[in-house]
């Protein structure tokens, strides 16, 4: 069995969890990791972010694009930054040759002493809780640099064979953060969806995962664009419209009434296979 990666730099405890540092790495990063400015988030990951993958702090105001994002802060913006002593997370994913990686960013604030997590994953179905002490094989686990050394921000990546999501259709995610009590304190989640075959994110999604009510989703490839079939088009994103439907044990299921591509800048769109989802339904984690 692999044990959990670690990269992280400094000693370490998530309840039930101890990373040491330096900390030997039992398994190699792939290629997709590559991280160009040294920030903890893979270059990958931070296209799908929408942060500069060039700079560990796009937009120079002293806080790293990682921690902005863990804080709910808009990395490219010097006018947004964080304040407050409040714990954050942020989630995302990202698909990469046969794996679907599931990335959670906690932060929490100087005098945190108990920092504890859960991640609940919808497949199937099934649901899956994921907490420090049941971390699956192969989870990659880092300690990023925060403006306030004496704060904390943890990147997680949980990884997942991509056929799950092939053979699912859906795969939801939420991770919630805790710090010595019963109720959490911050909470983030990710839908994860097959289109043809190929992993997108539902952005905006409906208002039981956090989105705007009445408002459309989109959906953004999670692959790099060297791994997308033939036929995707540059500016544009697949616009959704979808509508509640029924349940099935803990998910809402939704159906998409309506797909087609829309003009989207930095974003791509297949219009065979967005149109082609009009029809199908989503089952739905509710966040």
């Amino acid at each position: 069995m692999q044990a959990p990666v670690s990269t992280g730099s400094q000693a370490r405890v998530l309840r039930g969890l101890s990373v040491f540092a330096p900390f030997l790495l039992l398994a190699s990063p792939p290629a997709s990791a590559q991280d160009f400015d040294a920030d903890g988030l893979p270059d990958h990951q931070e296209i799908i972010f929408g942060t500069d993958e060039s700079s560990p702090d796009g937009d120079l105001d002293g806080y790293s694009d990682a921690e902005e994002l863990a804080r709910g802060t808009d990395p490219e913006s010097a006018t947004s930054s964080p304040s407050g002593a409040v714990h954050g997370v942020a989630t995302s994913a990202r698909s990469d040759s046969g794996t679907l990686s599931l990335v959670s960013l906690l932060y929490a604030p100087v005098g945190s002493s108990n920092l504890d997590f859960a991640t609940f994953m919808l497949v199937g179905g099934v649901e899956v809780e994921v907490t420090p002490a049941n971390l699956p094989p192969g989870t990659i686990v880092r300690f990023l640099p925060t403006a306030d050394p004496s704060s904390l921000l943890v990147y997680i990546e949980l990884l997942l064979p991509e056929w799950l999501l092939t053979a699912n259709k859906t795969v939801s995610f939420k991770t919630e953060v805790y710090d010595g009590g019963p109720a959490p304190l911050a909470m983030a989640g990710t839908y994860a969806v097959d289109v043809s075959g190929v992993a997108v994110a539902v952005n905006n999604p409906p208002s039981g995962g956090g989105g705007e009510s009445g408002s459309s989703s989109t959906y953004m490839p999670l692959p790099k664009v060297s791994e997308l079939p033939a036929g995707y088009q540059s500016d544009e994103i697949c616009t959704v419209d979808l509508v509640p439907v029924g349940t099935s044990g803990s998910a809402i299921v939704y159906q998409v009434v309506s797909a087609q591509c829309e003009e989207y800048p930095d974003a791509l769109c297949m219009p065979s296979d967005c149109a082609a989802e009009v029809g199908s339904t989503l089952e739905l984690m509710e966040f």
